[in-house]
């Protein structure tokens, strides 16, 4: 009895395992077509490695801060949308763009493989914001002293 309980025990660890490393191989698929996507379609302008300004104002997409404070949510709308008032165009099939909702998530994991740290939830992200504003600024120099202190912040 205990012989196959053992075998049992030891032929779920296995499965397991099997089932994880067929995930990471799936994630690693994902990763690789995103990169594809992103050289194709992002590179121009915000450079091969997401270090960004390579096209005014263009974001440093693999920036470890931007990165923690960017939800995925944010990150597809953006994509599929476009940004208003930039030159972000729109990359969703739905707004008559090239790409598929499966291939901007996998841009998506492209982008998070640069990431090293967790992703800060909203509330978290509210939280500084609201610690570091004390209310409300006035000039844009106060809020770049916010952001200097919301980036503290999130290095501790």
């Amino acid at each position: 009895m205990v012989g196959r309980l053992g075998i049992a025990v030891l032929f779920s660890v296995l499965l397991a395992c099997s089932s994880e490393e067929s995930a990471d191989n799936e994630d690693m698929a994902a990763i690789e077509r995103g990169q594809v996507s992103y050289e194709l379609y992002c590179a121009l302008c915000h450079g091969a490695l997401g270090q960004g300004y390579v096209s005014p104002k263009a974001n440093a997409l693999t920036n470890e801060d931007f990165l923690i404070s960017s939800t995925d949510d944010f990150l597809f709308v953006g994509i599929e949308q476009g940004r208003t008032e930039t030159k972000m165009s729109s990359y969703g099939r739905d707004y008559l763009g090239p790409m598929t909702d499966d291939e901007i998530h996998e841009v998506i994991a492209y982008l998070r493989s640069y990431q090293t740290e967790e992703t800060l939830s909203s509330m978290r992200l509210g939280k500084l914001l609201a610690r570091s504003t004390m209310g409300r600024f006035s000039t844009r120099r106060s809020a770049r002293v916010v952001m200097v202190r919301i980036s503290r912040e999130i290095q501790r």
